[in-house]
């Protein structure tokens, strides 16, 4: 699924351009999810784990782009990818189609600069606007800036996972699994 291209202010007064991403933005995604691998122990694996070629990520993106409730939005500062957020179906059943699953990164340089808020409520806007009454994710205990920028976008806790996440060193940690309701 597109949107249309929003231009947004961030906290210090900087521009982003938040847009679908599309086939040809493969390469910056790829190195995007890299970098932010690299960055933070809180995303679902480490950099070295990845295995999407440039080929497979630009199909990826290609089927997203396509689809009727698949949504992936960058935020471009510069030109650079600073922030990537998706919403993809939990499920393709009639049942659970209402449901959407978030996945959300921000690259370590443009932490506190509300890049991230800006991201998250255009994909929740974008999100109820494809049809999507309720959009979920799981978070690390331990990520306290993530858990308080979900609770302030309106999303609740509803559950922990123990020990979720078995990180190299042989620390565990919980995932939270939190949810908003999306109002049509």
């Amino acid at each position: 699924m597109r949107i249309q291209e929003q231009r947004k202010i961030t906290k210090d007064g900087g521009w982003i351009t938040i847009r679908s991403l599309t086939e040809q933005d493969a390469e910056a995604v790829l190195e995007h999810m890299r970098q932010s691998y690299e960055e933070t122990e809180y995303l679902s694996k480490y950099a070295d784990e990845m295995d999407m070629t440039e080929e497979s990520e630009r199909k990826f993106l290609k089927t997203l782009e396509e689809g009727e409730m698949t949504l992936m939005l960058g935020a471009f500062e510069g030109g650079e990818l600073a922030a990537i957020a998706s919403v993809i179906p939990i499920s393709a059943h009639s049942k659970m189609k209402h449901r959407g699953g978030l996945g959300i990164s921000v690259k370590r340089c443009f932490w506190s600069r509300g890049i991230g808020g800006l991201l998250l409520q255009a994909i929740l806007t974008e999100a109820e606007r494809a049809g999507y009454e309720q959009v979920e994710l799981e978070v690390m205990s331990e990520n306290d800036r993530a858990v308080r920028l979900y609770e302030k976008s309106g999303f609740v806790a509803y559950g922990r996972r123990p020990c979720a996440v078995k990180l190299r060193d042989g620390r565990y940690m919980d995932e939270i699994l939190m949810y908003v309701q999306l109002h049509s």
